[in-house]
């Protein structure tokens, strides 16, 4: 993407994202987690999780932009699915795989499930 098709994310898309993610963690039955909601540059990624699956601690991060266009709401069920998968990234980085591998398979259920959960 150009920078041209990229657009400011506001306070109140920060409000939207962060009330729709915990909407999410809620739904999901992640209650038990400690999740931070934030916005920061982000290089890549229009949103992003951070997290260490020992402590139930996450950052969940709204790029300061993002592509125009772009629903809040659905980068909110985004980032809520990965952490869904947290658990599962933990386990599995123990197997004999690699990161990418295991980055891959994550963003693949990721989006899947994007797609089928309302």
């Amino acid at each position: 993407m150009t920078d041209e098709k990229r657009v400011k994310t506001t306070k109140a898309d920060l409000d939207k994202f962060k009330k729709e993610f915990l909407r999410y963690q809620k739904l999901f039955g992640l209650t038990g987690w400690d999740v931070r909601v934030k916005t920061e540059e982000l290089s890549t990624a229009q949103a992003q999780l951070r997290y260490i699956t020992n402590d139930c601690n996450a950052d969940v991060v709204l790029g300061k932009t993002v592509d125009e266009g772009t629903s809040i709401k659905e980068l909110a069920k985004h980032e809520a699915i990965h952490l869904l998968l947290a658990r599962y990234d933990y386990l599995a980085s123990y197997r004999y795989i690699t990161a990418e591998e295991l980055i891959q398979a994550n963003e693949e259920v990721t989006v899947k499930l994007t797609d089928l959960i309302p």
